[in-house]
């Protein structure tokens, strides 16, 4: 059983800008949730079939069905048809690893990785869609295919270390294997998972854990090449090239944190940094979550990793209405960019968090954690 981290209440009273001046404005909840419940569904039956196609849109479906789960039972056939598929997502027979359906050059270097290489991203939030359907269906199966997922990102994605530092590879390939290219965000993901395993029982390695989140904490703040959108609460993208990372990727990174460390004052510095980065003064998102937001991914996934938090509800009642507002009649966003299925499965996810927490079922925030 999971308890609130003790350090909320004293945190909060020492960080004043994560609450709202709204006054007489100050925004209602949405329909008391009821209204980013039906468009999370919209958003899912205009996916259709394209939420079959890659990995990481499954996932992003999946979980977002598990949220629904918890308000209606009814789901769970959906969400279980969507585990399955995840499941026979593997890029190699037999190895719990998950990655793209094509090749990629990750970085741009002309080393092309082959189809079948393991992505230390897909591989965590692969593992993190089963420990979120461990929780609501209390399948065993998924704890085991959840830590099956960890033992690939420790032996086929680990690492680089340096004295009490640590950092998961992006991906098994050599080419992405340097220390030039450590990537804080699958580091973070990769720390949520073996938070969330160890939480429900599961050895993990520890003293590793440990190594991901000093390393992550010693790189937030650290300057990079873009001082316009520069924030000392958040992190760069990677130790290479310092440039500002965009709000998709600072969720992955706060949410690994959360889930390790509860509460605690980086995290809340680094939410505190996002609202300011990446939003204006109502909640709305600023141009810097579009331009530095991963195509339309960056907004819905802030709503993901700000529902729940030591975030003013006014503010992410905001931040919702806007989303919201987006949805045409056919389940489409007209922020999402044309033919973005990974970007409209955020908003199935982001929109069926804030559903499920207005509908009081919490059960898959990080908000509630013990602590590492």
């Amino acid at each position: 059983m999971r308890a609130h981290h003790p350090m909320i209440s004293a945190v909060l009273l020492a960080a004043p800008i994560l609450i709202g001046c709204f006054g007489d404005n100050a925004p209602t909840a949405p329909g008391g949730g009821q209204p980013a419940i039906e468009a999370s569904r919209a958003v899912l039956n205009a996916l259709g079939a394209e939420a079959n196609q890659e990995p990481d849109v499954v996932l992003l479906a999946a979980r977002a069905y598990l949220h629904l789960t918890l308000i209606d039972p009814s789901h769970e056939e959906s969400t279980r048809g969507l585990l399955d598929r995840l499941e026979e997502m593997t890029v190699r027979p037999g190895v719990p690893g998950w990655g793209l359906s094509y090749a990629w050059d990750a970085f741009g270097d002309g080393s092309v990785n082959p189809q079948e290489t393991i992505y230390s991203y897909t591989t965590a939030a692969a593992a993190l869609t089963f420990l979120d359907a461990f929780e609501v269906l209390g399948d065993v199966k998924y704890l085991d295919r959840a830590a099956e997922a960890e033992q690939t990102l420790r032996t086929a994605t680990c690492c680089w270390e340096d004295g009490p530092n640590a950092a998961i590879w992006y991906s098994d390939q050599p080419a992405d294997s340097d220390s030039s290219l450590v990537v804080h965000n699958v580091s973070a993901l990769s720390l949520g998972v073996m938070s969330r395993l160890r939480a429900s029982g599961v050895d993990i390695d520890g003293d590793l854990a440990e190594k991901l989140a000093t390393f992550l904490r010693s790189q937030q703040g650290e300057p990079w090449d873009a001082p316009s959108h520069a924030d000392s609460s958040n992190w760069p993208y990677s130790v290479a090239g310092k440039r500002a990372n965009d709000l998709l990727h600072e969720t992955f990174i706060i949410e690994g944190l959360a889930w390790y460390d509860g509460a605690s004052m980086p995290v809340l510095e680094a939410i505190d940094g996002v609202l300011r980065v990446h939003y204006n003064a109502i909640g709305t998102p600023s141009q810097e979550a579009h331009t530095l937001g991963s195509l339309g991914w960056g907004p819905p996934a802030g709503l993901y990793i700000l529902t729940g938090s030591p975030v003013d509800s006014d503010r992410v009642d905001a931040i919702a209405r806007q989303l919201l507002d987006s949805i045409d009649g056919s389940g489409r966003s007209v922020l999402v960019p044309e033919n973005d299925s990974r970007a409209l499965a955020w908003y199935s996810l982001g929109l069926a968090r804030y559903g499920a927490n207005q509908a009081g079922k919490k059960a898959l925030e990080p908000w509630v954690v013990s602590g590492g």
